[in-house]
């Protein structure tokens, strides 16, 4: 077990019992952002009122304990504090994938966050989010983008939240590193596999950055819905408005099915909603492949760079 130390990430100030290398530490002005404490410890066979109960996990208001078989069990507990009780075998990495995914995700839908299953990059002081199902695409648009200069925000999880001031959504930096596959990882860098691995025995790897969005939150300004074209769907960016975008950002909300048990749905909406007046959404349709990618992410960020469309 290593000292406690303080990390940033999702806004908050992270005070953990493990190492996080994939975070930033803090610095001492975080002493102002919320703060989130990771300990290890006894983790109950029951919560307060228990909304759902499944093999994996229970969830209650303000409660969501996850049991994954070969790492152990985790309880995010309103908001505040997450519990890990790890398997006497279970690797660090297994445990920091879960801890900085579903129940980092499961914490903000306690805090009343908006995460959104995105990557994101900084762009001329705002943020630019790229949704979409696994797969998709997401790290790896953002890991090219990065290497042409373009500093990474997060990946994965981009947490959003409304200023109180302006109310204007608010994208915050997450996990400094970015999870790419080892066909992309080739791809992209040319690098074998000498980097450490997301999870134990998988081909997939933690990749570092160097240039990284400064640890405060960026205006969010568009949100492209990563989809693959066809012969059928040729390549096309498309602004969606109204119930279509509303749904493009409900559907790709981070762990959705956790806020909703935990009976957030009406906030859920109420935020997808109030980010839709400030926040442009399109469809990115576009080809897939290695050969024709920077084809296709130079027509991106031509769209980008165009303010009137």
């Amino acid at each position: 077990m290593s000292s406690v130390q303080d990390y940033l990430a999702f806004g908050l100030r992270i005070r953990s019992e493990i190492e996080l290398p994939e975070l930033a530490p803090a610095l001492d002005d975080a002493a102002k952002l919320p703060l989130v404490t990771v300990t290890r410890g006894h983790i109950p066979t029951e919560i307060p009122n228990t909304t759902a109960l499944g093999a994996h996990s229970l969830i209650g208001d303000q409660d969501y304990v996850l049991n994954i078989t070969s790492v152990g069990r985790f309880h995010a507990k309103s908001g505040e504090q997450i519990i890990i009780d790890a398997l006497p075998d279970a690797s660090e990495r297994n445990i920091r994938i879960f801890l900085l995914g579903s129940m980092m995700g499961a914490l903000c839908h306690q805090r009343g966050l908006l995460p959104l299953h995105a990557s994101a990059i900084e762009y001329e002081g705002g943020a630019i989010a790229f949704v979409g199902d696994s797969g998709a695409g997401k790290s790896t648009l953002s890991a090219y983008l990065h290497d042409k200069g373009y500093p990474l925000l997060c990946d994965d999880v981009c947490v959003v939240s409304r200023d109180a001031n302006a109310g204007a959504p608010m994208a915050w930096p997450g996990v400094r590193r970015i999870k790419l596959w080892q066909d992309a990882l080739s791809a992209l860098r040319g690098e074998g596999t000498n980097l450490e691995r997301v999870f134990d025995g998988m081909d997939k790897y933690h990749v570092p950055v160097t240039s990284v969005a400064e640890h405060k939150p960026l205006p969010l300004k568009r949100i492209y819905l990563l989809e693959n074209a066809t012969e059928e769907k040729a390549h096309s960016i498309t602004r969606l408005t109204g119930v279509s975008a509303l749904n493009a950002v409900l559907t790709q909300t981070y762990r959705r099915f956790i806020g909703d048990l935990m009976g957030n749905r009406e906030q859920h909406f109420k935020m997808g909603a109030e980010l839709l007046r400030s926040v442009r959404i399109y469809t990115l349709r576009r080809h897939r492949g290695f050969d024709v990618f920077e084809r296709e992410t130079a027509r991106l960020m031509e769209h980008i760079r165009d303010q009137t469309v």
